[in-house]
């Protein structure tokens, strides 16, 4: 998700877009290039990426590597391994104290729809989790050397449990329509440095995912996205039960295919009336952004000094129909920046 994804989702993201690079991703590319340049002229082995990528198997390079680690960490005396508890940004403890996140993490649950499933995902996922079905550099997760990654995304991890269940549906009925919905809270980590008001290197993002069968005319897609976004809206309503405070709250609808517009103004519509004060709008998806397909939303929140708060970050992704290799998958995802609203709010 791109979620407020240090962090939130999608604004945190280095996106390659199809058929270009960002400039981000390009500086990365070229900074990683330099440093890598300069590693094997030091080492004299100009051919060392090629045999570790090409010529081993993934678990010899995983024996390698944990060998590696193994003798590195077998030089760390104390000393040295209290200096990098205290300057390494990724190991550092939240400033939100553990009592708020499960006071929040409880709310948002008892508001939750009965369709959606609770699920407590794995620290790590497989290595190119993220990568392999969306346009993320895999330069901003953090990869072992067990051939996983520490997860920077939920709704990808959601999206492969989501597959994992769509497919033995699929495999009973290929034309099954059951929904698979599940939901996370759950702690994230992205390499990215990070600047700016409640941002963080690891952060807790409470996270729904819908996957399903397209049913023609968008009825999936109305269905589950009033669904999500009604969850949310809900859920920053009820914020004064934990004493914070939220004078507006913003949506923002940006759509890629037009075809979608006219029941997602029906939609927004049905919104403004279930929750006065809402303010809404329709936006035109730029042409470059790839990371999602057919529509992207985003909430916004106002604290009591007018400041203004990117909170939640959803829209549909193609992640379960490329894993299932079937063009008829449909998936939504949602990401709500649990240590963004305690902070600021």
């Amino acid at each position: 998700m791109g979620y407020l994804r240090g962090s939130f989702y999608q604004p945190s993201r280095i996106i390659i877009e199809e058929g270009t690079e960002s400039h981000e991703t390009r500086i990365c590319k070229n900074m990683s290039n330099a440093i890598i340049d300069r590693i094997l002229k030091k080492a004299d082995l100009p051919g060392l990426v090629d045999v570790l990528t090409g010529r081993l198997s993934q678990s010899e390079l995983q024996s390698l590597l944990i060998e590696v680690c193994r003798q590195r960490a077998g030089g760390i005396d104390p000393a040295r391994l209290l200096d990098s508890y205290k300057t390494n940004r990724f190991v550092r403890p939240s400033g939100i104290a553990p009592e708020k996140m499960l006071e929040f993490d409880l709310l948002a649950f008892s508001l939750l729809p009965e369709s959606y499933e609770p699920i407590e995902l794995s620290p790590v996922g497989p290595l190119g989790a993220c990568s392999a079905v969306a346009p993320v550099s895999q330069n901003n997760i953090l990869s072992t050397t067990r051939n996983t990654e520490v997860c920077s995304d939920s709704t990808n991890m959601m999206a492969l449990e989501c597959a994992v269940r769509r497919e033995a549906l699929l495999k009973v009925n290929r034309k099954d329509t059951k929904k698979i919905k599940l939901c996370s809270s759950h702690r994230l980590l992205r390499t990215q440095a990070f600047e700016g008001p409640a941002t963080m290197s690891h952060f807790r993002l409470f996270s729904l995912s819908a996957a399903g069968r397209d049913e023609g005319s968008y009825a999936f897609e109305r269905a589950v996205l009033d669904e999500q976004v009604r969850f949310f809206i809900k859920l920053l309503m009820n914020a004064g039960a934990l004493d914070m405070n939220i004078s507006r709250i913003r949506l923002v609808a940006k759509v890629a295919d037009e075809a979608f517009t006219p029941g997602l103004k029906e939609m927004i519509d049905a919104l403004s009336r279930d929750f006065p004060g809402l303010t809404a709008g329709i936006e035109t998806m730029e042409k470059a952004q790839s990371y999602y397909r057919t529509l992207r939303y985003n909430l916004f929140a106002t604290n009591v000094s007018g400041a203004e708060y990117f909170i939640c970050d959803g829209g549909f992704t193609d992640w379960t129909a490329r894993l299932l290799n079937n063009s008829k998958e449909r998936y939504l995802i949602s990401g709500f920046g649990t240590e963004r609203l305690l902070t600021a709010f």
